[in-house]
Formats: structure tokens, C-alpha cells, sequence
């Protein structure tokens, strides 16, 4: 584990997700929009990262520990963007789809917010 103050190795890939709206989930209304998980190689669990209403906060925590950075606005790979500094892929071996980069051309848009 890494200690405090101390820069943060990266690797792996964190996911940034959008959660459903109310009306699809039972969810609290005070619950965040996104939330974030960081998926480590190896036999380290992975680390849930911040729980937020700020889609750039979880980014950016995604960012300091990941060269990849997957945002999931859906369920459909239609909505999933590459954030961080290498390309997602569908495959770990970077080969299948190629997702966009973030921000899509439309965003922000409040209406998915």
C-alpha cells in the first residue's frame, strides 16, 4: 500500500461511472452521480475512489493513479470515453474498439447529469 504523501505508481485502469438515474435504480437521492474504482494488476484488491457529484474530481483522481482512464456515462460501449493519458481499448492487449476521448463533443450536456 502506498503511504501518505507519496506519489502514486501508476497502473491498472480506473473506471469512472455514471450511476442511473432514480427512476431506473433504487438509489438514494443523496447519493453521488459517479462514482470510481481503481483496478490494480495482480493480487492487490482494488481501491474505490471517490464518490462524487463532480465528474472532474473523479477524473482527475483517476488520472494521478492510471494512464487509463475509462468513463461510463451507460450500459452501451456507445458511452464509454477514454480519459486518461493512453487509449482504452476493449481488450487489454489494445486490440477491438477504440473508445473516443473524453470529453464527447457534446458535453456537458445537464440533461445526463
Amino acid at each position: 500500500m502506498q503511504k501518505p504523501g507519496r506519489p502514486v505508481e501508476k497502473r491498472g485502469i480506473v473506471f469512472v461511472d455514471k450511476r442511473p438515474p432514480l427512476e431506473h435504480w433504487a438509489r438514494s437521492s443523496a447519493e453521488p452521480d459517479y462514482s470510481s474504482y481503481w483496478e490494480i494488476p495482480g493480487p492487490e484488491p482494488g481501491v474505490d475512489g471517490p464518490d462524487t457529484d463532480d465528474i472532474e474530481e473523479a477524473i482527475r483522481w483517476g488520472r494521478e493513479r492510471a494512464d487509463l482512464v475509462l468513463v461510463r456515462l451507460g450500459p452501451d460501449e456507445d458511452d464509454y470515453y477514454s480519459a486518461g493519458e493512453r487509449q482504452v481499448t476493449r481488450f487489454v492487449d489494445a486490440s477491438g474498439r477504440v473508445y473516443p476521448p473524453w470529453p464527447p463533443a457534446w458535453w456537458p450536456d445537464d440533461s445526463i447529469r
